[in-house]
């Protein structure tokens, strides 16, 4: 399937710009003798760099270990990202992430509560008069107080400390997110009327991080043009090797 970035290219050449003992340079040409939209493919015995007026990233972008044999592959977009790309931080995968966690601890109390309401119906009217109401086994579950950065929640479960998140808008960037995570109050079995704040989610990895859509397109669809045209020319040229010079 033609990405909206292949579009724009699927008009270019290969050209051969100088087949060097070390470098091999190739440029994906749109307009003849212009270097608007022209990308220039370096491969090196252990490098390939994109450059050119289409460069992926403001100062181009690298693979290193690759070589051109790799790269006239067949690549999925997400591997090429691993090679020439660096995660960055981007609010909508943030968002996306932390929304999956209030959707899994929302389930997570509905069957508590559909649970609840099945064994509050097997009983007996004598037995409701006795009956006290359990309390979930996962603590994120029971009301508590909780601290949402700077707002606090009483009597609030981990599914109202995740909303709250989310009206304080709080994604623009790893330092924000992390300093407002909800976090619940618990004592301090060591201390006498101490409190500690516990945070129950894994903050190694805030689910922010990630590729540009727009920088994997460019890079995909470089890749699968020069994939394209590469066999015609290299049919033309006296075999290729990829030492370096003595």
């Amino acid at each position: 399937m033609e990405s909206q970035y292949y579009r724009q290219i699927a008009d270019t050449t290969l050209e051969v710009v100088e087949l060097g003992r070390f470098a091999k340079t190739f440029c994906l040409r749109k307009y003849p003798g212009r270097s608007d939209m022209a990308t220039y493919l370096i491969f090196t015995p252990f490098s390939i760099i994109i450059t050119g007026d289409n460069r992926v990233e403001n100062h181009g972008v690298q693979a290193l270990g690759y070589g051109l044999d790799w790269f006239k592959r067949n690549l999925d977009s997400d591997y090429l990202a691993e090679k020439f790309l660096e995660t960055r931080w981007v609010p909508e995968f943030a968002q996306k992430y932390w929304t999956d966690i209030l959707e899994e601890w929302r389930g997570r109390r509905n069957e508590w509560l559909a649970k609840l309401a099945e064994e509050q119906q097997d009983l007996n009217a004598e037995d409701r008069e006795m009956y006290e109401e359990p309390v979930p086994d996962c603590p994120e579950l029971q009301p508590r107080t909780w601290h949402v950065g700077r707002t606090e929640l009483d009597n609030a479960t981990i599914v109202e400390a995740l909303e709250t998140l989310f009206e304080l808008d709080c994604f623009s960037s790893p330092g924000e997110l992390w300093n407002t995570l909800p976090a619940y109050e618990e004592s301090c079995l060591e201390l006498v009327h101490s409190l500690s704040f516990l945070c129950p989610f894994n903050t190694d990895s805030m689910g922010g991080y990630g590729y540009l859509e727009a920088k994997v397109g460019w890079l995909a669809a470089i890749h699968q043009r020069f994939a394209e045209l590469y066999p015609q020319v290299e049919a033309t040229l006296e075999p290729l090797h990829e030492k370096a010079p003595a």
